[in-house]
């Protein structure tokens, strides 16, 4: 385990000790406050402060879950279509994501499966600060079948498209959704000055991916609202 990792797991368990449940998510906003004067690794030097203490954040909320459920203070912004149905929900690897999913379930939309890279230990997705999990598919030569299965029988997916390590973003699911007349949407997360994070979905400009051309307007889409959300950080540090 990195050293940073471990640091972050000791602050986790004195909160847990030290505080109610009620008060865990205030106490690892002031404490990431702090945290984000310190960069970890070079990667985080790099770093805007306020997307580094999202980081953080992430971190202690992902310890904390494990011990229990507790409030979260967030929020999550007005779309057009109250129920998602056939659809493939995007995101990319943002601080706080797994915050703006939970606020989305507790929405009462549902999420029948997520893709992930690695298996975890239940075949399930936790969500920060909720025992409710997602069920997981894991990478492999036929993802995109069981995902299309999920689609074809009226099921949302949830996925992480672009590489964790390079931030590339595949194109492959947008495909899938041009053969099967699905729709895409986007879901963002972005933490604001007092703490709330904010959950948004956003629709690209063509849900159906009907074309290349559509295909590859959307993932100019998704990378420029990407480096949106990593602008935000650096307007309040």
């Amino acid at each position: 385990m990195h050293p940073y990792r471990i640091l972050l797991y000791l602050f986790a368990q004195i909160i847990s000790f030290s505080f109610p449940k009620s008060n865990w998510y205030q106490a690892v906003h002031y404490l990431t406050n702090c945290t984000k004067f310190i960069a970890f690794t070079y990667y985080q030097f790099k770093l805007p402060r306020n997307l580094r203490k999202a980081k953080h954040m992430d971190t202690l909320l992902a310890i904390l879950t494990r011990k229990s459920e507790f409030p979260i203070k967030s929020e999550f912004l007005p779309y057009p279509q109250k129920t998602l149905q056939k659809t493939v929900i995007c995101t990319v690897h943002i601080p706080l994501i797994k915050v703006a999913i939970r606020k989305f379930i507790e929405n009462k939309e549902h999420i029948d499966a997520a893709i992930v890279g690695t298996k975890t230990i239940d075949g399930k997705m936790a969500v920060w600060g909720s025992k409710r999990k997602i069920p997981t598919i894991v990478k492999s030569p036929y993802v995109l079948v069981k995902t299309k299965h999920i689609l074809e029988h009226g099921g949302n997916v949830l996925l992480m498209v672009d590489d964790i390590t390079s931030g590339e973003i595949s194109p492959n699911i947008f495909h899938l959704v041009e053969k099967i007349d699905a729709q895409v949407v986007y879901i963002f997360s972005k933490l604001s000055r007092d703490g709330t994070v904010s959950g948004e979905i956003c629709y690209p400009p063509f849900p159906n991916c009907n074309t290349l051309e559509e295909i590859n307007e959307n993932i100019e889409f998704l990378r420029l609202k990407t480096l949106e959300i990593k602008n935000h950080y650096k307007k309040f540090n």
